[in-house]
């Protein structure tokens, strides 16, 4: 009925800033009243390009806990600080044209422009895959605060 947020009380349809019963106070999500079309995804990880077929390879660190970050990480060969996500099509496009000046819809556009056959819910799928980039800190949004 509620969620992941047993034990609240629901008044009308949001939650309240303060839980009536256990008193702490609700950190406001990062999401709440902001429009995805208009945030600028940036790069946040080095990448390379695959020479033989074109693909990208997103380099993220082997390591991202705090801990293993810096006791680990510094003393691997270099071929072995980062894995290589390597990214499909569609990723290895939207990833090239992520400049840290266009905005998700214009990433929207240029998706439906390149691929005709996906504008049914090219808003959606484009929006989901940034968010699951976002999530996995391969990319940042610029305007987003947090």
């Amino acid at each position: 009925m509620f969620g992941s947020c047993q034990g609240a009380i629901l008044i009308g349809n949001e939650f309240p800033e303060v839980d009536p019963l256990f008193g702490f106070r609700r950190k406001k999500s990062p999401w709440q009243d902001v429009d995805y079309m208009t945030l600028v995804p940036s790069h946040a990880l080095e990448w390379v390009e695959d020479e033989e077929s074109g693909a990208i390879h997103v380099k993220m660190p082997r390591y991202s806990d705090p801990i293993f970050s810096r006791l680990l990480q510094p003393r691997l060969r270099e071929s072995k600080k980062h894995l290589k996500v390597p990214l499909e099509n569609r990723g290895t496009f939207l990833w090239r044209l992520i400049d840290g000046k266009r905005s998700v819809a214009d990433l929207v556009q240029a998706f439906v422009a390149d691929h005709p056959d996906d504008q049914d819910n090219a808003a959606e799928r484009v929006s989901m895959y940034l968010h699951a980039m976002y999530d996995n800190k391969f990319i940042k949004y610029l305007n987003l605060v947090t």
